[in-house]
């Protein structure tokens, strides 16, 4: 059983900030530029099979491919050091995000991700950073996973909206890390609907959401 980590690598060059949640347990707020570490210290245990699956940018021309520079030196030192000491194995894909976008190139992407899931696999998705299409992508990939697959299990949602104080000079105004996991299932709970069901499911929405 493993515990995957689906994301888009960023192409900014990020600011140091402080990282707080309500949703997880971050014990150093100022360890990591990314998000996801918090999240895989908080989810991953001693002896886990820890997968990163990752979008990253592409560069087809000479000039410097900000993704991949990020993902190699920041992105990946990172997140190994958020499993030190935890005797994990840790195993990294990298799927190219091409310079073209069309509806072909976002179709290849979600096949790619589909095809790197397995049975039983506990998936964790951080929608942070890239192009709609492909957080959307990998978002769609969560729930075929869970629906085609045997004993996969959707376990994390989340989104960092990242404040690096770069506006007014403010770098100890905090970053937030959102648990948004519940709107993955209120997805669900519409795909599955019903024509004639809206009144039923208005009454559903109304107990579970609280204003």
């Amino acid at each position: 059983m493993r515990k995957v980590f689906l994301s888009n690598i960023f192409i900014q060059n990020l600011e140091k900030t402080v990282f707080k949640s309500d949703d997880f347990i971050i014990s150093d707020e100022t360890k990591y530029l990314c998000s996801l570490p918090y999240v895989i210290e908080d989810r991953v245990k001693e002896g886990d099979t820890v997968c990163i699956i990752t979008g990253v940018n592409q560069s087809t021309d000479k000039q410097e491919n900000k993704g991949k520079k990020n993902y190699e030196e920041i992105f990946k030192p990172e997140i190994r050091r958020s499993v030190e000491g935890k005797n994990v194995t840790l195993e990294f894909y990298e799927i190219p995000i091409m310079k073209h976008y069309d509806a072909d190139a976002f179709n290849s992407f979600f096949r790619q991700v589909v095809e790197l899931l397995q049975e039983g696999d506990i998936l964790h998705l951080d929608l942070t950073w890239g192009l709609k299409p492909y957080i959307t992508s990998l978002f769609i990939a969560l729930m075929y996973a869970e629906n085609a697959g045997i004993d996969v299990k959707v376990d994390t949602v989340f989104y960092a909206h990242r404040y690096d104080g770069v506006d007014d000079g403010n770098h100890d105004k905090p970053s937030f890390i959102y648990d948004i996991t519940s709107l993955y299932y209120l997805n669900s709970l519409a795909g599955h609907a019903k024509k004639g069901q809206r009144p039923m499911l208005d009454h559903i929405l109304r107990f579970l959401i609280k204003e």
